[in-house]
């Protein structure tokens, strides 16, 4: 069950990469004091790496809506005495349609929600603006290789093989990297120019000790008040807690928040909260991961990409009220 579940929540940061067509900033009142939550952490897309940091664009500049991400992530589970790995790579290129209106149901807003990234994609459910025609396939970077860490000699591939020509993500049953060994991703390059030797550093595993998660990997959220998170582990770089609820062919909203991995815990905003949907497993289906990672972001052309590398934590599914 555990490999079906990581598999899915790839597939959701997938589809939240593929949505990222339009950005509307809100900005609303920070975190209270003692929150762990950096309200000034860079957004996705802007933040600073350990490498590579040559291009990358500067605070202040105006930000570029042609966008990239290109995961590594890895997860460790225990199932009594057996030890389970899995790593996954992913990349998806979004280049917004400038002839798109903003009533489209395929478009997508962020908001800073109390420190937190709130992304809201209305789904398939029909438009409220002029017909947006055949969708157009997204850009890619052509063939995408991963190499360093625990990766086999000749790295990691990604191709862009699936529908309309987007990344199939590619999975591992083993480790991908140990703490702090460096990870190298370059490209050939296609509508995204080719790029090489942006690394970043893989961060140390983390064991999430809040909130609990039962034997299936299920625990629970109350919209109505901040969710504590904390952990054990010492890392570099950042833990992301991204939250989400779903509904299939529908409505997708993610709500990302991080923290210094060294603080050890983290508050999430029931503010930030109250934009999730109530789960109930049969038509909205709510995820949780909390992973320590590390990125880098650069410029390939037009494009602001960035390479995010995660270390495990804890994935798992969540009811809500």
């Amino acid at each position: 069950m555990n490999q079906r579940l990581f598999f899915a929540l790839s597939m959701l940061a997938a589809f939240a990469a593929a949505c990222s067509t339009t950005k509307t900033t809100t900005t609303h009142a920070s975190p209270d004091a003692g929150s762990s939550v950096d309200p000034n952490a860079p957004a996705e897309g802007t933040e600073e790496g350990e490498g590579g940091e040559e291009g990358r664009s500067q605070p202040g500049a105006t930000k570029r809506t042609k966008t990239g991400t290109i995961t590594l992530a890895q997860t460790v589970s225990v199932y009594g005495s057996q030890t389970y790995y899995n790593a996954y790579a992913s990349a998806y290129f979004v280049a917004p349609d400038p002839d798109a209106t903003a009533g489209t149901a395929s478009t997508c807003t962020t908001s800073t929600v109390a420190g937190c990234t709130v992304l809201d994609c209305p789904g398939s459910g029909g438009s409220t603006g002029k017909d947006a025609g055949a969708v157009k396939t997204p850009p890619n970077a052509g063939a995408i290789t991963i190499t360093g860490g625990a990766l086999p000699s000749g790295g990691l591939s990604l191709t862009p093989t699936g529908v309309n020509g987007t990344y199939e993500a590619e999975t591992l049953k083993e480790l991908a990297f140990e703490d702090g060994d460096e990870l190298v991703v370059s490209a050939k390059g296609a509508d995204v120019p080719a790029f090489a030797g942006k690394s970043v550093h893989g961060p140390s595993n983390i064991t999430v000790t809040a909130p609990a998660f039962n034997q299936q990997f299920q625990t629970s959220v109350d919209r109505s008040k901040d969710l504590n998170v904390a952990w054990t582990g010492t890392s570099a770089g950042d833990v992301t807690i991204g939250i989400t609820s779903s509904r299939q062919n529908g409505r997708f909203v993610q709500v990302e928040c991080k923290a210094s991995a060294a603080s050890g815990t983290a508050s999430v905003p029931s503010e930030a909260l109250s934009k999730l949907e109530v789960p109930d497993g049969k038509s909205i289906f709510g995820s949780i991961s909390i992973t320590p990672s590390a990125a880098v972001t650069f410029e390939a052309g037009e494009f602001d990409v960035t390479f995010r590398v995660q270390g495990s934590g804890k994935t798992g599914t969540f009811t809500a009220k």
